[in-house]
């Protein structure tokens, strides 16, 4: 897995503005799961497009909840 994790992060970011409620909570909820797995590559490459994740997730009333658990998990 740690050869192909760029792409696979990558692809699960994709899908964080899918039309499905669930498959974005689910992008944001593996969010801290990657973080943890490879640290290094996560801080590099996917820390600034992952955090615009969270903060359009914020933005969002209905979809704030979510998005308050996972930033404080990041911390």
């Amino acid at each position: 897995m740690k050869e192909n994790f760029l792409d696979v992060a990558e692809q699960i970011l994709r899908f964080r503005s899918h039309t499905d409620q669930l498959i974005r909570e689910t992008v944001v909820s593996t969010t801290p799961i990657l973080a943890a797995y490879d640290t290094h590559t996560f801080t590099k490459h996917l820390l600034y497009p992952s955090m615009r994740v969270l903060l359009t997730q914020l933005e969002k009333p209905y979809e704030r909840a979510e998005g308050n658990i996972l930033c404080l998990c990041l911390q």
